[in-house]
């Protein structure tokens, strides 16, 4: 027992104690292991082991901040699809082919011509006679002799019920056709081919109607593929579109064979020249646009079978939002784009167009992969739809001129005289957006021409020659008081 006055005793290390006692006599006593070592060692392995796993950890974290902003940028997009009331699934394209335009038996009418069309009796028919209706054939003008009008004359009496048919169709409208798919996701028209021979029968029919002095009956053929050119135009997918524009290209060169010189009635000219008026390639490439659009979002998801009934059922997203939001991105800028006049239109075209050419070269190539597969040529869509547009107004203006020429005796020497009385206004060039250019005839026995400057963007001086491209200087429409011997060079397809 201590004394409370005593120096009292330090407290003994229990580790010190336990080791000391557990030593032989006459060992020195082994140090102990100090935390401050033990910690050491600890952090050490911790630094290790984040040094090596940080890089992953960054790439990773990274990763995934970047499909977040990218799966955003493309849920951005197609809400503002979904606010513009535009179609993002398959069962929304409905929307933009509801307009029938006609009564509502007109896509049967049209249904029940092209199905005829289709036939094996047809078909048969029209692949007997190549040198009347191959794609490209040349047909005489009426005052020029025809060695196979005779067969022309059989043919078309064969199929009058079906010249009838296709005639009572375009008199009740366009209709509204169902949307169908090829299995490999393909968005097509079912009757396409039939519309091909149906344009090319109605040509037939055109031109031996002139030939045998039926101005009316050449009149109404032409009006009834217009009418079939508009159904085309509803359709949300390009193919049609072309085709459509085929249709119109045909007749806007058959008008210059068929009406001058031949001395349409007033009611046929008119009637002809509203025809043309009712046609809008702009509104038609929208509506492709929006249809193409559709498509391209179903590319980034795996589908059974697009053509069934229900897609829908075991489809499954892919994801490359970053991917899915440039296509998204590009389209709508494009869609917005057809609001604007046509030369605005183009050159927006050919500016993004370039954009998208630098942005997926390279390593973007791999980035927006689906997006350069899907996406549609831009430049070629843009200019066939300014070039039918070019068609449309230089033939209403050809047709206003005769009209001028048969109740004045002379054309103008200006296009500003047909404002109002035979045109609303003067139609503009869909290339360069001023008037059309117009060369009054030099003499009695000359051309009234009204042309479009073409995709050069230059007055060549109505000059329809090709370039070194294929592609001609300027889009020429010719109308003259005499006889022609002559046929207008096809519009090109």
């Amino acid at each position: 027992m201590q004394d409370e006055h005593s120096t009292p005793e330090p407290p003994r290390d229990s580790k010190t104690s336990d080791a000391a006692s557990t030593n032989p006599p006459g060992d020195k006593p082994r140090p102990a292991e100090t935390p401050s070592r033990q910690g050491c060692l600890r952090w050490g392995l911790v630094i290790l082991a984040f040094l090596m796993t940080a890089p992953c950890l960054c790439c990773c974290g990274g990763w995934l901040y970047w499909n977040r902003q990218a799966q955003q940028a493309a849920e951005a997009e197609l809400a503002l699809i979904r606010e513009a009331g535009e179609p993002v699934e398959i069962a929304d394209l409905k929307s933009i082919t509801s307009r029938t335009g006609g009564e509502s038996d007109a896509a049967d009418l049209w249904r029940q011509a092209f199905e005829e069309l289709d036939a094996p009796a047809f078909v048969a028919d029209s692949e007997a006679i190549p040198q009347l209706f191959s794609n490209g054939t040349y047909l005489p003008t009426p005052h020029a002799y025809w060695p196979d009008e005779d067969a022309a004359a059989q043919f078309l009496g064969d199929h009058a019920d079906l010249l009838e048919l296709l005639h009572q169709a375009s008199q009740q409208g366009t209709g509204e056709f169902d949307i169908s798919y090829t299995k490999g996701g393909l968005m097509e028209f079912k009757y396409l081919s039939s519309a091909q021979r149906a344009f090319r029968l109605l040509k037939l029919k055109a031109y031996y109607d002139a030939h045998t002095g039926d101005t009316a009956g050449a009149a109404g053929a032409l009006r009834d593929t217009l009418s079939m050119a508009a159904l085309l135009q509803q359709q949300p997918s390009f193919i049609p579109q072309l085709v459509a524009a085929a249709c119109i290209g045909s007749v806007w060169s058959s008008l210059q064979d068929l009406m001058p010189g031949n001395e349409w009635g007033e009611q046929d000219l008119l009637a002809t020249q509203e025809a043309l008026r009712g046609l809008d390639p702009k509104a038609g490439l929208k509506t492709a646009l929006l249809g193409e659009r559709v498509l391209a979002i179903y590319s980034f998801s795996f589908v059974e079978d697009i053509s069934q009934e229900n897609p829908e059922d075991g489809r499954i997203e892919v994801k490359r939002h970053e991917d899915l939001a440039y296509t998204l991105k590009n389209f709508r800028e494009l869609v917005a784009a057809t609001d604007l006049p046509w030369p605005a239109l183009l050159a927006s075209g050919k500016t993004l167009e370039s954009q998208m050419k630098q942005e997926t070269s390279g390593l973007g190539g791999v980035r927006y992969v689906v997006t350069a597969t899907v996406f549609p040529p831009v430049s070629v869509v843009l200019v066939a739809g300014a070039r039918t547009e070019a068609f449309l107004a230089t033939a209403r203006a050809g047709i206003a001129l005769e009209r001028f020429r048969q109740q004045t005796g002379a054309f103008p020497q200006t296009l500003a005289e047909l404002a109002p009385d035979w045109l609303p206004t003067v139609p503009l060039d869909p290339f360069d957006g001023q008037s059309l250019r117009y060369h009054p005839p030099a003499n009695e026995t000359d051309y009234a021409t009204v042309f479009s400057v073409g995709e050069n963007i230059k007055d060549d001086g109505a000059n329809p020659s090709d370039d070194a491209d294929g592609i001609p200087l300027d889009l020429v429409f010719r109308v003259s008081t005499p006889p022609k011997n002559r046929s207008v060079p096809p519009a090109k397809e």
